[in-house]
């Protein structure tokens, strides 16, 4: 998933962890439910097994409700553009990225 260390210890990450079968799988009209989201990840922490950055999102572990079956938890490691600045405003701090689009 990293690149070759070298590379990786120069940059910064964004981790987002995200059900993409709530409320189920059914029926996922709120998919990519923001679960946990952690900008400025260093690359050296990255390659030592730690995160640690600013979060956005506190890490909400799974709870999917009783009788939706399984869900796919999903995370996405991108990588940060220098002097790139990520903030959530008010409305998308409170939905958790709930969302009815595809």
């Amino acid at each position: 998933m990293l690149r070759d260390i070298d590379e990786v210890d120069d940059m910064n990450y964004v981790l987002i962890m995200v059900d993409s079968d709530a409320p189920s799988k059914e029926n996922p009209i709120y998919r990519f439910w923001r679960h946990w989201l952690v900008t400025n990840i260093l690359g050296e922490d990255l390659q030592a097994g730690m995160i640690q950055g600013t979060v956005l999102s506190e890490y909400r572990p799974p709870t999917p409700p009783s009788g939706t079956g399984y869900h796919r938890y999903q995370f996405f490691l991108y990588e940060q553009p220098d002097d790139t600045v990520i903030s959530l405003n008010k409305q998308e701090t409170k939905s958790f990225g709930k969302t009815t689009k595809n």
